[in-house]
């Protein structure tokens, strides 16, 4: 009786419920892969290669379907079954997203949400803004996103670095695929190393974001995503420039995708060969852009293995050589100036990733590993010797050869679970890094292992239609072991450090195209004496080492932003624009200071905390798409970065109170800079950008005596980068043909007052990063 009535309970249900049966296209092409879901009844499928779909069993009732893809905007619509014969067959038309206000983003949140449903104001910096302005690094884009702001701060070594909302590259957290995994070794070039070739798109979020990703983080985060196959294609391009008309710059890329009939799995492949050659603004001998040699690789794949569990695997290489100074031809060591460096990186990230429908949970387990070994040298003043005898200063050439070895490993798991109105999203991460620095001829070797060990619980709750709530706390526990021999010096770094930061940001929805959000962030950095900044110290032949104060403190920050997102639809128009506005405040900020040398002739600097300091302003972002023809994208910002006391740049050896050089406004960050980004289609073949960067007048330092450093401050004159380019595209059989002429820096906007000569301050140089370029491009594929 028992096993009867179950049957017939089994049989009513199946009676009383009906199918959904669909497409989902655009311009009666098939979207692959579209999500459709109905959260009632927490059923979610994707589309087939037809773009087709199937929801099986409903119950009778009402329900809100939806679907989204991305680069479209979101799909909604109310269905009703009435009875059993109710099996419903939707014709779903999308609409573009001209503006990628519904992208999905993770890095905010670490949930995957959609952009513009994001508490936490996120930027997406996409590869299609990449291709526009005919970026081939990473580094060559950031720019283009508002607060951001890129910046070279070496003529010898081509360092380079991104501020973001006034606060400079040591206060920004650079992740992979949202793991931590570049090292203050790598982070200082990587921006440059990693090929355009490899970014999906480069997430941006602005102030401290060290509850989800720890230290470091205290000025915002800068999460690079890297493509994922969703279709079969290939693409080979080639991008030739010529630095001021003089010097070939030229990039070779290739990119290839396999995807299974059944989409559930695929692999990604690139490849990148980067040759530029070095350029001499002003006729010296020594140059201002590097030589580089850069061959990078890699692949992502995936493996669904179920409709609800994901396994993904990637590995990148980066094989780079860098140059700068003079005397090419010849060995590092026998130039008057060199700055060279050879890095070979290898990163891998396997991660697996599975929602559990019952519990309303999504789990994940990652691990990423990144190894990097470097040759280096730095190095002044050496001969070419045809005879076995050398002198003092040969000796000093040779000492500057160096080489490191640094380790990044990154293990965690995370767990998000929505409840009703609330999503807890908590985890813990183990970050471990080791390097070894060694510069024998000094006999100088920094070992230094630092382990962060993170935990973290984050709440998002919707308290209605119009307030949403985020807030949460980390925890983490810091293991600093170094130990640095200098010759006859010994020195050891032994701490541990226990940091707590809070995070709370509150979004206000008055309706679904305006929204306001206000947050506040502490964020940290923990101490370390290993710091890149080593490479700028050591030129001239004089190697220097940075202790720990017995007294260092952590850094922290306190960020307050807020901001208003307003978007407009008319028609074929679309519009959208976001004020913000930022106030961080630092405390015990790191300065160096006190050198001393010891008697192996190594200089020891001392950091310590200073006062801190405190930026405020404003970002003004907007984006404007008007049918298929046009699109736009402008940022500005206006700020203040100020210390909270006055900071000695330079002090005289010599006794003497009236020799400081002293100032108040932080160094290298102009008050206003902006962008824009203009693309117009004439045809579906032939389409135009017009870019352009502005800087503005800012302070920096000059060392103008080399004997003994004296520094002035100059205020230098603004700077207005205006690019273009023309594409035509050439239709081939079932490939296209892309090609593309253009110029970067039309009206050569560029710094114009180097220092000459061996005894130039390399580290004066600032304002764009190109001259005057003409390029050419060559993009097939299919």
């Amino acid at each position: 009786m028992k096993i009867l009535f179950l049957i017939i309970i089994i049989f009513s249900f199946k009676l009383f419920s009906a199918d959904i049966t669909g497409v989902v296209k655009h311009k009666n092409e098939p979207l692959i892969r579209a999500n459709v879901y109905i959260d009632e009844l927490k059923k979610l499928v994707s589309t087939n290669e037809l773009g087709k779909f199937i929801i099986s069993d409903i119950p009778i009732g009402t329900y809100e379907l939806k679907v989204s893809y991305v680069g479209f905007l979101g799909h909604k619509e109310k269905i009703t079954i009435n009875n059993e014969n109710d099996n419903l067959a939707l014709d779903i038309e999308m609409q573009e997203d001209k503006l990628q206000r519904e992208g999905i983003v993770v890095t905010a949140t670490r949930t995957k949400i959609p952009i513009y449903d994001s508490p936490i104001k996120t930027n997406n910096i996409t590869n299609k803004l990449y291709e526009s302005v005919q970026a081939v690094s990473m580094s060559e884009g950031l720019s283009f996103s508002p607060g951001l702001r890129m910046e070279t701060n070496c003529g010898n070594c081509g360092f380079s670095q991104v501020r973001m909302n006034g606060l400079d590259g040591h206060y920004s957290q650079i992740l992979i695929n949202s793991r931590p995994i570049y090292s203050a070794l790598t982070g200082i070039y990587g921006l440059e190393m990693i090929p355009a070739n490899l970014i999906e798109r480069v997430e941006v979020v602005r102030g401290a974001g060290s509850l989800m990703y720890g230290g470091n983080a205290i000025g915002g985060i800068i999460n690079v995503i890297t493509k994922e196959p969703t279709t079969s294609n290939y693409e080979i391009s080639n991008n030739t420039g010529i630095t001021n008309f003089e010097k070939f710059d030229n990039t070779l890329n290739f990119n290839a995708n396999l995807v299974s009939d059944n989409l559930m799995s695929g692999v990604s492949i690139f490849g990148s060969r980067r040759n530029r050659e070095n350029w001499d603004a002003n006729n010296d001998g020594f140059s201002q852009l590097v030589e580089l040699d850069n061959t990078s690789f890699g692949f992502d794949a995936f493996y669904n293995t179920s409709e609800n569990a994901k396994l993904r695997f990637n590995l990148f290489s980066i094989n780079e050589e860098r140059r700068g100074g003079n005397k090419f031809n010849l060995q590092p060591h026998q130039a008057d100036i060199t700055e060279y460096l050879k890095h070979n990186i290898i990163s891998t990230n396997l991660s697996y990733e599975e929602f559990i429908p019952k519990l309303n949970t999504t789990y994940s387990i990652y691990n990423s590993l990144q190894k990097t070994k470097r040759n280096s040298y730095y190095g002044a003043g050496g001969r070419v010797i045809n005879e076995p005898e050398i002198d003092e200063d040969d000796l000093l050439a040779l000492n500057g050869y160096g080489n490191s070895d640094d380790f990044v490993a990154v293990i965690g798991m995370q767990f998000s679970s929505n409840i009703n109105k609330f999503t807890f999203v908590y985890g813990s991460e183990l970050n471990h890094n080791s390097i070894q620095d060694r510069m024998l001829g000094y006999n100088r070797i920094i070992e230094q292992d630092v382990t962060n060990f993170g935990n973290y619980l984050q709440v998002h709750y919707e308290l209605n239609s119009k307030f949403t709530l985020l807030g949460g706390l980390r925890y983490e526990h810091i293991i600093l072991d170094g130990n640095y021999n200098l010759d006859i010096d010994e020195f050891e770094n032994n701490r541990k450090f226990d940091i707590i930061v809070p995070r709370l940001s509150l979004m206000y929805s008055y309706d679904r195209d305006l929204k306001f959000r206000a947050s506040f962030a502490q964020g940290f950095r923990a101490p370390q004496a290993f710091d890149e900044d080593l490479h700028i110290e050591t030129v001239g032949g004089a190697a220097r080492f940075i202790n720990i104060s017995n007294d260092l403190r952590p850094e922290y920050s306190e960020n307050y932003t807020i901001s208003i997102d307003k978007t407009i639809f008319i028609n074929d128009l679309q519009f959208n624009i976001v004020i913000d506005g930022f106030y961080t405040d630092l405390k015990n900020a790191f300065i160096l200071s006190d050198p001393q040398e010891i008697e192996s002739g190594v200089s020891i600097l001392n950091k310590r905390n200073s006062k801190g300091s405190r930026v405020f302003g404003t970002n003004l972002e907007t984006s404007l798409a008007f049918s298929n023809n046009l699109y736009l994208q402008a940022g500005f910002t206006i700020q203040r970065a100020l210390y909270k006391e006055d900071e000695v740049i330079w002090e005289s050896k010599v006794e003497n109170p009236d020799s400081l050089v002293v100032v108040s406004n932080m160094l290298r960050t102009p008050n206003n800079y902006g962008y824009f980004n203009i693309n117009y289609n004439f045809t579906d073949r032939l389409t135009s950008t017009l870019s352009s960067v502005y800087t503005g007048t800012m302070l920096v330092p000059h060392i103008v005596d080399i004997d003994n450093e004296f520094t002035v401050i100059k205020e230098t004159k603004p700077f207005f980068e205006l690019n273009f380019k023309l594409s035509y595209t050439i239709a081939m059989s079932n490939n296209e043909l892309i090609v593309s002429i253009g110029m970067q820096n039309i009206f050569n906007s560029y710094q114009n007052d180097f220092d000459r000569g061996i005894d130039r301050d390399a580290s004066y140089i600032y304002g764009p990063m190109r001259p005057r370029t003409p390029f050419i491009s060559f993009k097939y594929g299919g």
